[in-house]
C-alpha cells in the first residue's frame, strides 16, 4: 500500500527545481493543471480499491510482472518518446522524476493473492477507472486548456508537439509486441472501453488508430 500511496502523492505534487522565470511557462501550466486535482479524495479512491477490490490488486501485480515490464520498457525505448521527454525536460516540467517514481512502483515485489479472495468486493478494475474519471477535474481541465491554447505559447507548442508526435512507431511496437497487445486485451477483458480513450486521443490529437 505505501508504493501506491507514495507514487499517487508524488505524481500530484512534484515540482520542477527553481529556474529563470524565462523558462518556466511550461512547467506553470503543468502546475496549474496538477493544483485542481482532489487529492484526497484521489487518496481515498486509490486506498478502498487497494484494500477491497482483487480485480484491482490482480492488476497491480500484473503491472509489477515480467510482461508488462516488456511494454515500459518498450515504449520508453520508442525514439520518439525519448524526443519528447527530452523537450519536456527541457522546460523544466519533471517529466523524468514521474517515469522514474512509476518505474520504482512498478519494480516493487508483487502481491501476493490468495485464492479464497474470490469475488470483487467493489466494482473492480472497470469501476475504478469510472470512479477515477469522476473524481478527476475534467471541466476545470477543459477549461484550463481553452484558456492555455489562447494565452500561452509554451503550452500550444506543447499541443502542437503532441499533435506532431509520431505515433506510428507506439502502433508499430503493438503490432510487434506480443506484451503490448496482451496488456492491452487485458483492460478489454475487465470491461474497459480502450476504443472510447483511443477515439478521445484522436479527436483531439488527430493520431490514427494504433491498437
Amino acid at each position: 500500500m505505501l508504493q501506491l500511496v507514495g507514487f499517487l502523492v508524488i505524481i500530484v505534487t512534484v515540482n520542477g527545481v527553481p529556474v529563470d522565470r524565462d523558462l518556466t511557462s511550461l512547467l506553470d501550466d503543468y502546475n496549474q493543471f496538477v493544483d485542481v486535482l482532489p487529492t484526497d479524495r484521489l487518496f481515498r479512491l486509490a486506498n478502498d480499491y487497494y484494500s477491497a477490490d482483487t480485480d484491482f490488486i490482480a492488476f497491480l501485480t500484473y503491472l509489477e510482472g515480467r510482461e508488462f515490464s516488456v511494454v515500459w520498457q518498450g515504449i520508453l525505448g520508442l525514439p520518439a518518446v525519448h524526443d519528447f521527454t527530452k523537450y519536456l525536460a527541457n522546460s523544466n516540467v519533471p517529466v523524468y522524476d514521474v517515469i522514474n517514481i512509476v518505474a520504482a512502483f512498478i519494480g516493487q515485489p508483487s502481491c501476493f493473492i490468495t485464492s479464497d479472495l474470490t469475488a470483487s468486493r467493489r466494482g473492480g478494475l472497470k469501476g475504478f477507472v469510472k470512479e477515477l474519471f469522476a473524481v478527476l477535474p475534467v471541466v476545470q481541465w477543459k477549461q484550463l486548456y481553452a484558456e492555455k491554447m489562447k494565452n500561452s505559447p509554451a503550452f500550444k507548442e506543447f499541443i502542437n508537439k503532441l499533435r506532431g508526435f509520431d505515433y506510428v512507431q507506439i502502433k508499430d511496437f503493438y503490432s510487434s509486441s506480443r506484451e503490448f497487445r496482451s496488456f492491452v486485451k487485458l483492460f478489454r477483458d475487465y470491461g474497459i472501453d480502450v476504443g472510447s480513450w483511443q477515439n478521445a486521443v484522436k479527436k483531439m490529437l488527430g493520431w490514427g488508430n494504433i491498437f
